[in-house]
């Protein structure tokens, strides 16, 4: 590796790293896990070492976790890779005025706008432990990740009531797990899973389904049908019945628009089917 490549990048994130006063690389580095920066730490040090060129998609990441220096980042990256065209980039990020977007209201302040290639990131077991500390928590975690554009402070007040929407929000924002923006409150990622069952998290996420249960209730969601059916079957049948449920959940998963304005209702489905031996 050449001593000084991608220097430009190098440059932003080192001075990042000194006016945060993080003691190593390890702490930086899981201050970026815990707002969904996904690379391993040995990658990442060699990143921030000049030992390895940081991907796009990295870059991205880097973004995401560091929204206040995504433009600087950008700018600094692209001076990397084109240094024979570095006068391109020494105008600084565009202002919103100068943008060649046509950007509705609700799109200012929206990172996501910005971030639809990123990868899906995976929730830490810290992020986790926030969500179930009480329910108030997870319910507004999921009304984020389910909002179109970054949701105001007084809608969440409607939906939660103000008295408890301040401590959610705080409890949120510290585990990196939503970030405010000009436009509001929104999920630091556009697509966030949840790792695997685990020992640490099996009881969390025991509480989490019980949680789920409840959501549509806090939330006045319409009940459009509750069926529950009792019968023997052929064991012949099974394939073909987990084939039709799998059909379904890949058809919901598939029902939004390419346009979110279109995405208007929300919908929960829960499906259990249950296998067992009876006498007679």
């Amino acid at each position: 590796m050449v001593k000084g490549f991608m220097s430009h990048t190098l440059k932003v994130l080192t001075h990042f790293k000194k006016s945060t006063n993080f003691k190593s690389l390890k702490e930086f580095h899981s201050y970026l896990i815990q707002r969904g920066f996904t690379a391993n730490y040995q990658h990442f040090a060699k990143i921030l070492k000049g030992q390895a060129a940081p991907t796009v998609d990295i870059m991205g990441q880097f973004s995401l976790a560091l929204p206040d220096l995504s433009d600087e980042l950008t700018i600094a990256y692209c001076k990397d890779l084109f240094p024979q065209k570095d006068y391109l980039f020494q105008s600084g990020p565009l202002q919103k005025s100068d943008s060649p977007i046509n950007k509705t209201e609700n799109d200012i302040g929206d990172l996501r706008q910005n971030l639809r290639s990123a990868k899906v990131s995976v929730l830490s077991e810290a992020q986790i432990a926030t969500l179930c500390k009480n329910k108030e928590n997870y319910f507004l975690f999921l009304a984020c990740t389910m909002a179109r554009k970054p949701i105001l402070i007084s809608e969440i007040n409607l939906l939660m009531g103000e008295k408890v929407t301040k401590s959610a929000v705080s409890n949120l924002i510290e585990a990196g797990i939503i970030i405010k923006t000009e436009a509001g409150y929104q999920t630091f990622n556009t697509e966030i899973k949840f790792p695997p069952k685990s020992k640490f998290n099996e009881n969390f996420y025991t509480t989490l389904d019980q949680w789920d249960s409840e959501f549509t209730t806090v939330m006045n969601m319409d009940l459009l049908i509750s069926k529950t059916l009792l019968r023997r079957i052929s064991p012949r049948y099974l394939g073909l019945i987990n084939g039709q449920i799998q059909l379904l959940l890949e058809s919901l998963r598939l029902s939004d628009e390419s346009e979110t304005k279109y995405n208007s209702e929300v919908v929960q489905l829960s499906i259990s089917l249950f296998q067992g031996k009876l006498p007679g």
